[in-house]
This record gives C-alpha cells, sequence and structure tokens, in this order.
C-alpha cells in the first residue's frame, strides 16, 4: 500500500447513510437524563456525560496488582528462547490465517465503529479477500495503524426499561472487527 493510499484512508469520513443512520440510533436510543450518586439528576448532554464518566472511572479504573503474584505467574510460565519465534514475527499474515481468525470470531455481536459485523467480512471474504489482507500486512509490517482503529467507543444499554443511574446500564466497548 502506498503512502498516498495510507494518508487517504486516515482521511477517511463516514458516508452520509452512516452519519444520518447513527444521527436516528443517537435520537432513538439517547440517554435524556441520569442521576448522580449523590441523587441529582442531570439532563444535558455535559451532565450526563460527566456522570458517566465518573462512574466508569470510579468502577473500571487501574486495579492494585500483587507483585508476588506477578513473580509467581512468571515463574510458571514456560521459558522461550525469542530468535525462535522472531522470523514467524516478521512474516506477512496469510489470507488463509486471517480467514481462520474471522471464521473462529463470535456470531451476532455489535458492529464496530465503522458498521461492520463480523459477518460483513465473512460473507463478503471473496471479494475482500485480497484487499483485506494487503490492508492488514500493511498495517501489521508497517506497524502503522490508523489512528481510528487504535480507539472504541463505550455504548451503555440500558438494562431495563426504567434505567435511571448508571448501574442500571451495561456499558460495552464497540472496536473495528479489521
Amino acid at each position: 500500500m502506498d503512502t498516498h493510499a495510507h494518508d487517504k484512508m486516515e482521511e477517511e469520513d463516514p458516508t452520509l447513510y452512516h452519519v444520518v443512520q447513527q444521527r436516528r440510533r443517537r435520537e432513538l436510543q439517547g440517554i435524556r437524563e441520569i442521576q448522580d450518586t449523590d441523587g441529582t439528576t442531570h439532563t444535558s448532554p455535559t451532565g450526563i456525560r460527566n456522570t458517566f464518566f465518573r462512574h466508569l472511572a470510579q468502577n473500571f479504573g487501574p486495579i492494585t496488582v500483587d507483585d508476588n503474584a506477578i513473580q509467581a505467574l512468571l515463574h510458571n510460565l514456560p521459558q522461550v528462547n525469542p530468535s525462535t519465534y522472531a522470523a514467524q514475527l516478521k512474516r506477512p499474515i496469510t489470507s488463509d490465517e486471517l480467514h481462520n481468525a474471522l471464521r473462529a470470531g463470535a456470531r451476532h455481536k455489535a458492529p464496530g465503529i465503522d458498521g461492520l459485523s463480523l459477518e460483513f467480512y465473512t460473507a463478503n471474504w471473496d471479494t475482500i479477500r485480497m484487499d483485506f489482507t494487503e490492508l492488514i500486512n500493511h498495517m501489521f509490517l508497517q506497524k502503522c495503524i490508523p489512528s481510528r482503529l487504535k480507539h472504541g467507543i463505550i455504548i451503555s444499554l440500558p438494562k431495563s426499561h426504567n434505567s435511571y443511574t448508571p448501574d442500571d446500564f451495561r456499558h460495552i466497548s464497540l472496536l473495528n472487527n479489521d
């Protein structure tokens, strides 16, 4: 993949169809109000966002790790000579390896930010195989991953119809499948 193609890939914007679909989903599934741990109800987008941010940071922030447990784990792992696998890590990924990885993926999961599900890749494999393999190898071998593929979005799905606090939501991360 040439540099121009890579630059184009970095600049790629969603299609109008995806923008309209995203707006519709936001209107239908938007959270109109949320109650924080102090009992304050927030209705502004900023208040709702900050309430979820505080909730996620408090419940899913960094955890302390026992250094002795890490050392015990490392002690029980088999010793590997890095040079044994170095050549394998530098070779291109084959389309068969990608296809096997796609077939092993979990079905019927939410699509990523780009709207493409695993089923899209498997259903269209014969058409996209060469381009997809080239793209993945470019990212892997050139260590050049577009910034949009390094990020995900967190969506909060209500656990029930009457969801009032962040605890009443199931938080999931959407990542691009590729």
